[in-house]
C-alpha cells in the first residue's frame, strides 16, 4: 500500500467517524430547541430569505422611478400624399416646396417627474407591507408545525410519566411477592395469592414494553421533524408552565392586520394616482423633414424642452 493510499484511507475513516458522531442521539432536548430545529429543517423556512430578496429587489426597482427616464424612438414612413407649397412668380416670391413622401425621424427624450415622488414612496411602502404579510403567512404555517411538535414532545413526556408509574407499580408488586412468599413459608398464605401477583407482574412488564414502543414511535417522528436522532436515551426536559396573559398572540391576527394595512395603502395609492402629474422633458433628434421646420426637406437636427401635464 502506497503512502498516498494510506493517507486517503485515514482521511476516509476520520470522515466516517465524524459523520457517525454527528448522527448520535442527543443526550437531552428542550421544547424550545425542538421548535428551533424543526423550523430550521422545515422546507417553508427557506422562503424567508427569498421573501426578503424579492422585497429588496422590488423596492430598488421602484426607487428608480424617481430618476430621469430616457426613451429612444425612431420611425420611418412612406406617405401616399404630402404637403406641398407652390407660390407662383407673379406674386414676387417664387417658391415651390414639396415634402418627401419617405420621412424619417430618430429622437431621444429625457423626462423627469416633478410630482411622482409621493406615488413612488407609497409604492415602496406597499412592497414592504406585502413582504411583511408573506412573512406573517409563513409564521402561521410554522405555528401549525409547532403544534405538531407539541403533540409529539408532550406525548413522549406523558409516556415517560406512565413508565415511571408503571415502574412504581412493578416495585409494589415485587414487594408484595416477597411478602407473600414469606407468608407461604410460614404457612399463613396460599400459592394462589403468589400466582396472582406474578400474573400482575407480567401484565406490568408487558405494559412497560407497550409504552416503550409507543415512546419510540413518538421520538422517531420527532427526530424526523428536527432532523436529529432521538431515542429512548434522550431526556426530554419538562418546559416551564406559561405565564397566563389576557392578550391573544396568534400569528393569524398579525396577518389580518397586515392585510387591512395593505388594503389601506392600496387605496391611498389609488387616490394619489388621481392627481395631475407634471413632468419636465427634453427631446432631441434628427428628422427628415425637420419636425420643427417642415420647409427644411433635408435631414436636420432639432430639440425642444418644456413641461408636460397629464391627468388621468
Amino acid at each position: 500500500m502506497s503512502k498516498r493510499t494510506s493517507w486517503l484511507l485515514v482521511a476516509a475513516l476520520f470522515c466516517f467517524k465524524m459523520h457517525a458522531r454527528a448522527q448520535q442521539p442527543a443526550a437531552q432536548l428542550t421544547l424550545e430547541a425542538c421548535y428551533r430545529l424543526a423550523e430550521a429543517n422545515y422546507p417553508l423556512t427557506r422562503q424567508r430569505a427569498l421573501i426578503e430578496k424579492t422585497r429588496d429587489y422590488s423596492i430598488a426597482n421602484i426607487a428608480k422611478g424617481i430618476y430621469p427616464q430616457l426613451d429612444v424612438n425612431g420611425t420611418a414612413t412612406y406617405q401616399s400624399t404630402v404637403t406641398s407649397l407652390n407660390i407662383p412668380p407673379s406674386l414676387g416670391i417664387p417658391l415651390n416646396i414639396t415634402l418627401p413622401k419617405d420621412q424619417y425621424k430618430v429622437y431621444g427624450e429625457v423626462s423627469q417627474t416633478l410630482t411622482g415622488f409621493g406615488i413612488n414612496k407609497q409604492q415602496r411602502q406597499i412592497s414592504r407591507t406585502d413582504a411583511e404579510l408573506q412573512q406573517a403567512n409563513l409564521n402561521s404555517d410554522l405555528y401549525t408545525l409547532k403544534d405538531r411538535i407539541n403533540q409529539l414532545y408532550f406525548g413522549a413526556l406523558l409516556i415517560d410519566g406512565q413508565l415511571e408509574q408503571n415502574k412504581l407499580a412493578e416495585q409494589d408488586i415485587r414487594t408484595g411477592i416477597n411478602n407473600v412468599q414469606a407468608a407461604i413459608a410460614n404457612g399463613t398464605d396460599f400459592n394462589s395469592s403468589l400466582n396472582k401477583l406474578k400474573a400482575e407482574l407480567l401484565k406490568t412488564a408487558q405494559h412497560s414494553i407497550e409504552l416503550a414502543a409507543a415512546r419510540d414511535a413518538y421520538t422517531d417522528m420527532l427526530g424526523l421533524f428536527i432532523n436529529q436522532p432521538v431515542d429512548s436515551t434522550t431526556k426530554l426536559e419538562k418546559p416551564e408552565p406559561p405565564t397566563p396573559t389576557d392578550s391573544v398572540n396568534r400569528p393569524e391576527l398579525k396577518s389580518y392586520d397586515l392585510q387591512l394595512e395593505s388594503y389601506a395603502q392600496q387605496l391611498r395609492l389609488t387616490r394619489l394616482n388621481l392627481y395631475p402629474q407634471l413632468n419636465a422633458f427634453f427631446q432631441g433628434g434628427f428628422g427628415r423633414p425637420n419636425p420643427l421646420n417642415f420647409l427644411a426637406t433635408n435631414v436636420g437636427a432639432y430639440y425642444l424642452t418644456g413641461l408636460r401635464l397629464t391627468w388621468t
